[in-house]
């Protein structure tokens, strides 16, 4: 096997062709990049530390709550993106118990 088109597992360490779905070693699934839930719930905590931070500093009015809550989706939208690309280029393996 061509060293130069493959990778480790993380898990038992057998060398793994690039593309595959499973690893021939441990039989854990292989993943390429972020995960859904990776993309979808990490960026959740600073989006709601600014909703309710804001929320708290600034009191509560109408165009006050739909400042911050614009704010609010646009830190999610970066921070998404910010996962993605921190996540693109890796390569994990996991196996469920």
């Amino acid at each position: 096997m061509n060293l130069a088109h493959t990778f480790s597992c993380g898990l038992c360490q057998s060398q793994v062709p690039l593309g595959a779905h499973v690893c021939t070693g441990c039989q854990g699934t292989v993943i390429y990049g972020p995960t859904h839930r990776e993309v979808t719930n990490y960026p959740m905590l600073p989006a709601l530390i600014v909703f309710f931070g804001l929320m708290y500093l600034i009191g509560m009015s109408n165009w006050h709550g739909m400042l911050t809550l614009a704010l609010a989706v646009i830190t999610y939208v970066v921070f998404r993106q910010l996962v993605y690309r921190w996540r693109r280029g890796m390569i994990r393996t996991f196996r469920r118990m």
